[in-house]
């Protein structure tokens, strides 16, 4: 979880720019609410929104050779004027850069571009001269952790970077997101130090994020948040605290155990260090990495993975509509009613999630702890999720096979911890 109180490394285990460039078209303030391509030859997809540092567009994950058609060709929604920017791949990162450095130089805060020859658009709210010398452009490496943590549980995901700086950009990014009627996921992997932080200081940095992630919400998206580094309950933290958000705590699926040092009371739990995340300033490298900050991009790409599955399943080549993510014939399963929802797909990764018990614990990781046998969603919430999910939701959303049971006293506890963050945050105004 990137932190504005200390640095990130402390969490580490480890030819022509534009192509019919309008000025400010769609940038952060506009809704990119034209039609797109009426002509255009319409796909199954899936868009994940990363609110972060930015990222590296060169790294060979999210290469796609192939894919140099405009996004408005493929995806409804998506207005033909957004500029293309045309990479230079070299054998270096720096080789890369130099190559294109004053394209870079020439590109503004606010305004969306397209990465011709990858899967990775991006924006930047606002950008921090620290983790980057250009907008969208990661130096700062976690927004490319995350965007590489997603990749990993999805490779078939579109990748929006939503670059920001600090707290209060976390709205605008949020308010622009929630915009974007062809963006299906939002993942935010940033939040407050809690723990030593007097209580005073916190409430002055709530900045109305809550609210730009109900936008979000209410847009029909599915929103993941990472629930923390500290391990105290992150409920009234505005960051993962909403009941709209997935919050996601930590896990080490190596020795089946709790991240003691994770954020308490989460929603699901995923891969707390995960070894194999593309590299800042590299095109080929890859490093292992620690903290919430990636297992929950790591849930917000599994679920992306099941929803992009059940879309090719379908043939579904639409937007979200009417706060559907699939709106279409009627059809088994969780569509009957012809519709799919973020509630509904929440629904079935809680019951796709899974369960360790202290039987299934190996030692060797000083940070991992047993799982209590008789009530295992006391540390795991409904569970522990990776990319194995996406066929068991596939299965579930269509209805080829019954999602799998849970404990009635795990569905107890979930519920009402649920029920509680609803009660606080529609409290909170």
């Amino acid at each position: 979880m990137r932190n504005t109180a200390f640095a990130i490394i402390a969490m580490c285990v480890c030819a022509s720019l534009f192509a019919g460039c309008v000025a400010n078209r769609n940038g952060m303030g506009d809704g990119n609410e034209l039609p797109g391509n009426s002509q255009a030859n319409y796909v199954p997809h899936v868009v994940v929104a990363i609110i972060d540092t930015g990222i590296n567009p060169y790294h060979e994950i999210f290469r796609r050779p192939n894919m140099t058609a405009h996004p408005s060709t493929w995806l409804e929604g998506f207005q033909k004027e957004i500029p293309a920017f045309n990479l230079t791949f070299g054998e270096t990162y720096s080789e890369c850069y130099e190559a294109d450095k004053s394209n870079w130089a020439a590109l503004n805060d606010g305004e969306l571009v397209w990465f011709s020859g990858t899967n990775v658009m991006g924006i930047a709210a606002k950008r921090s001269p620290v983790d980057s010398a250009y907008p969208i452009l990661d130096n700062g490496a976690h927004g490319t952790w995350v965007a590489g943590s997603v990749m990993e549980a999805c490779p078939e995901a579109f990748i929006v970077s939503i670059q920001i700086d600090d707290d209060e950009d976390i709205v605008a990014a949020n308010e622009w997101a929630a915009k974007q009627p062809w963006i299906d996921v939002v993942t935010t992997s940033w939040g407050k130090y809690i723990v030593g932080v007097p209580p005073e200081y916190v409430e002055e940095q709530d900045m109305g994020i809550n609210h730009a992630e109900q936008l979000v919400y209410e847009a029909g998206k599915i929103q993941t948040n990472s629930a923390g580094n500290e391990p105290v309950p992150y409920l009234a933290d505005e960051h993962g605290g909403p009941y709209w958000n997935i919050a996601v705590g930590g896990a080490f699926a190596g020795t089946n155990g709790d991240a003691w040092i994770a954020a308490k009371l989460p929603d699901v739990v995923s891969d707390f260090t995960q070894d194999h995340l593309a590299k800042q300033k590299s095109i080929s490298g890859y490093e292992t990495v620690s903290g919430t900050s990636f297992s929950c991009p790591r849930v917000a790409g599994t679920i992306a993975k099941a929803l992009y599955d059940v879309r090719v399943a379908l043939n579904y080549t639409g937007i979200i509509r009417n706060g559907s993510l699939i709106e279409t014939a009627p059809a088994k399963g969780m569509l009957e009613d012809g519709k799919l929802t973020a509630g509904e797909v929440r629904t079935v990764l809680n019951y796709s999630a899974i369960y360790w018990t202290t039987t299934d614990f190996q030692p060797g990781n000083v940070d991992a702890i047993p799982i209590n046998p008789a009530a295992p969603w006391l540390q795991m919430g409904w569970g522990y999720v990776n990319k194995t999910m996406a066929p068991v939701m596939v299965d579930g959303i269509l209805g080829n096979k019954p999602l799998p049971e849970k404990d009635a006293a795990a569905v107890a506890y979930n519920q009402a911890n649920y029920e509680a963050r609803k009660a606080y945050w529609e409290n909170a105004g």
